[in-house]
């Protein structure tokens, strides 16, 4: 099966090039404003595709399945209003995922086949997993494709 859209460049992108800089790093510091990420909402062009890859891939919870009414400011980052949105959030121990579907996408949307990585918009998700749990194979098992060449961060 073959998923479009944002789904491939999260699923596939988003767990092989995270590994920039390396080396020696800044020692951490808290932060006393963001205490963390609620969590990554990331538009889909099939709901229950996306969601059987993210929850067999990465053992996840299914949250909520509650739609969202596309208004206020997801109104504005869509560029419409009205309708709701579709979703699901999907949970793990320290992560959530929250999987879009916007109703009657316009043809000119549901045609792109990826989102480019250069431009203003939020180029991938990198999700920091252990090797032993096979969590990059499980993806591309369960049908994400890899975008480029496989840069595993040993």
């Amino acid at each position: 099966m073959k998923f479009q859209n944002l789904l491939t460049i999260a699923a596939a992108t988003a767990l092989t090039a995270c590994g920039f800089g390396g080396g020696a790093q800044e020692p951490f510091v808290p932060d006393t404003v963001i205490l963390g990420v609620n969590y990554v909402g990331i538009s889909v062009s099939d709901l229950d595709a996306a969601e059987d890859l993210y929850a067999t891939s990465v053992d996840g919870e299914i949250l909520n399945q509650d739609p969202v009414p596309l208004a206020g400011a997801l109104a504005s980052l869509a560029g419409r209003s009205g309708g709701e949105v579709e979703t699901r959030l999907i949970r793990r121990t320290n992560s959530q995922v929250r999987l879009m579907s916007f109703p009657d996408r316009a043809a000119e949307v549901a045609a792109i086949p990826a989102v480019p990585v250069e431009g203003p918009a939020i180029a991938h998700v990198c999700f920091q997993v252990a090797d032993e749990t096979n969590t990059y194979d499980r993806f591309l098992s369960a049908g994400a494709a890899r975008i480029g060449a496989e840069e595993r961060d040993h």
